[in-house]
């Protein structure tokens, strides 16, 4: 991902949540970057509705918006944290995506629980889509 443009979504743009509502420790702020890959065309997926679920101490925050034009999504927390063993949400509105493309899906909505287990590496989700299918792989 050297080079890429990252959308970074500040708690400002973020409408109905407080800094208390996503108030996740007090670790080290962890960016959470999610890049999809167009499985049909080969390129990235710009446009796709991404949402980051946490799950710390049973509350359920969601904060999303849409890929940029290389396909990534970034959430960049001004004063979030999570711990190490929390985890977080990432959905994925793929059937949104393709019918704005002409194409029926076969399938709605693509969802992974990604377990944080070092508070002081940026996380990186990848995914390739196609309208059948999907694979995922993430770095710390």
């Amino acid at each position: 991902m050297m080079g890429a443009a990252r959308t970074l979504i500040s708690n400002q743009q973020i409408t109905g949540l407080t800094k208390e509502t996503f108030n996740w420790g007090a670790n080290p702020t962890v960016n959470i970057t999610v890049t999809i890959i167009d499985g049909i065309s080969g390129h990235p997926a710009e446009g796709v509705e991404v949402a980051i679920v946490g799950r710390p101490n049973g509350k359920q925050p969601r904060l999303s918006g849409l890929t940029d034009i290389q396909g990534n999504f970034t959430y960049s927390p001004e004063s979030e944290r999570l711990s190490k063993g929390e985890y977080f949400t990432v959905e994925l509105d793929v059937d949104t995506y393709f019918a704005s493309l002409g194409i029926m899906a076969g399938y709605k909505r693509v969802t992974i629980l990604v377990r944080v287990v070092n508070t002081q590496v940026d996380y990186w989700v990848g995914m390739l889509i196609t309208p059948f299918g999907h694979a995922t792989w993430n770095s710390r």
